[in-house]
């Protein structure tokens, strides 16, 4: 049983969903379904997905909503993020479109890939539209296939 009443309050409330074991995953924002997203909310959001050893997030927030959820921190939630020892990328993708994410968009994302350690975790607001769509994709292509066997093999 974990005593750390963020982490119990996040588990509740929104999984990490492993679409590559112990290399891509996607999930919801801090604090989702909120408007206007608490610190504690962020904080158990931190603490749960540093539980499940994530090294590096990606956050698929468009810039509208970065500012709305998280625009009265005294800190960006993307800074926040930097602070709590996690490697960063951010690419600005608008909610609500089809395909969730454009084929244009996807080189942007595997330069960014390429920076960061494993495991990667994607969030958008649901976790549900972008995210999965990205994980899904992602998971898809052959180099990432062979990194991830590498991974499962114990290298990086």
């Amino acid at each position: 049983m974990n005593d750390n009443p963020n982490l119990a309050l996040f588990e509740a409330i929104s999984p990490v969903v492993w679409r590559l074991p112990r290399m891509l995953a996607y999930a919801c924002q801090p604090g989702y379904p909120h408007e206007r997203v608490p610190e504690a909310l962020v904080a158990a959001w931190l603490d749960h997905v540093r539980a499940e050893g994530i090294a590096s997030i990606i956050c698929l927030l468009s810039g509208r909503e970065l500012a709305a959820g998280y625009g009265d921190h005294r800190v960006g939630l993307l800074r926040r993020y930097r602070e709590g020892g996690f490697q960063v990328a951010h690419i600005s993708v608008p909610d609500q479109r089809m395909p969730p994410i454009p084929e244009s968009v996807f080189p942007e994302i595997r330069h960014k890939l390429c920076k960061l350690p494993v495991p990667w975790l994607f969030h958008c607001s649901s976790g549900l539209d972008r995210s999965a769509h990205a994980a899904s994709v992602l998971a898809e292509w052959p180099c990432i296939r062979a990194k991830h066997q590498r991974v499962l093999e114990g290298g990086k």
